[in-house]
């Protein structure tokens, strides 16, 4: 061993002083061992010694004593970790009903619940004031006595009548709509030699409640169509609704389209949202042409 410390050039006697700083090994021989299986790589060199203790065996010592070229495949395999088996793969329903007995839901067959029979229609500005008041009726004498009475309960029942509904503001336009069936709007407007103006609502759309409320409630709209057209309207879920939207070809809801009483045929459409004013300006044709 003392042949291969005279053999070394000054950049392997500072690499052998580092690595003996880095590691606070003192034995000059093990560290020339460690050096030489590493190739000189100090960095390989440190993690060998770490990952060994810094013991090559016999058979290291030999190597780096004959000074031969020493490949990491000289070193004693290191034991690999155990490596745990995956986890097996499971699949499941996030959500919904899983079948039990006879194919019925389990959530019938445990709770008897109702099955899904798809999504209901919700009236999102129906007035629950009569119902509640329809329910008031009923109640026993001693919940009416918790409540208040005479002058007090007379002013209470004033200003809830009063009170502007969110109902009101989005109803169909009563006054406005013709009052009959399909056939009957159009045989009044070929009647009266008007243009029949029809609206196709759907109850899921605020587009609809927007015409009720912004459209149809606009005063100059209102006596445009009282003058020159017959207004019916009906909401999709009806019969005639359902029969009017294939006949008519109707591609989104709501819809407001105008038919020649005469013909039956389609004349104008629009879909969605329309405004009073931009409803006005293309409806002025209509009026100097006529039925």
């Amino acid at each position: 061993m003392s042949n291969l410390v005279r053999k070394m050039d000054d950049a392997q006697a500072g690499i052998l002083g580092e690595f003996m700083s880095i590691t606070g090994l003192d034995d000059t021989t093990n560290a020339l061992r460690i050096l030489e299986v590493s190739n000189w790589a100090l960095e390989e060199a440190v993690n060998l010694f770490f990952a060994t203790g810094g013991d090559l065996g016999a058979g290291g010592g030999a190597a780096g004593a004959g000074g031969s070229n020493s490949t990491p495949a000289d070193v004693p395999a290191l034991e690999e970790e155990e490596v745990r088996a995956p986890l097996p793969v499971v699949r499941d329903r996030l959500y919904g009903d899983v079948s039990g007995p006879h194919g019925i839901p389990a959530r019938v067959a445990r709770y008897g619940a109702q099955p899904d029979r798809g999504p209901a229609h919700v009236d999102v500005f129906r007035d629950f004031g009569p119902e509640t008041a329809a329910a008031g009726g009923s109640k026993s004498p001693t919940q009416t006595r918790a409540g208040p009475s005479g002058p007090a309960a007379a002013a209470a029942a004033g200003a809830a009548a009063n009170a502007p509904k969110l109902s009101d503001l989005f109803k169909p336009p009563a006054e406005l709509v013709f009052m009959g069936d399909w056939q009957s709007a159009g045989a009044e407007a070929g009647k009266q030699g008007k243009w029949l103006l029809v609206n196709i609502q759907s109850p899921d759309e605020f587009a609809t409640h927007r015409l009720n409320r912004d459209t149809w409630g606009d005063a100059l709209v209102q006596d445009m169509l009282k003058g020159s057209f017959i207004f019916w309207q009906c909401y999709n879920t009806s019969d005639q609704g359902q029969q009017l939207i294939g006949q008519y070809h109707l591609e989104e809801l709501p819809a407001v389209f105008i038919v020649d009483p005469l013909t039956g045929a389609k004349v104008w459409e629009r879909y969605g949202f329309i405004s009073a004013e931009g409803l006005i300006e293309e409806l002025v044709p209509f009026l100097d042409a006529g039925v």
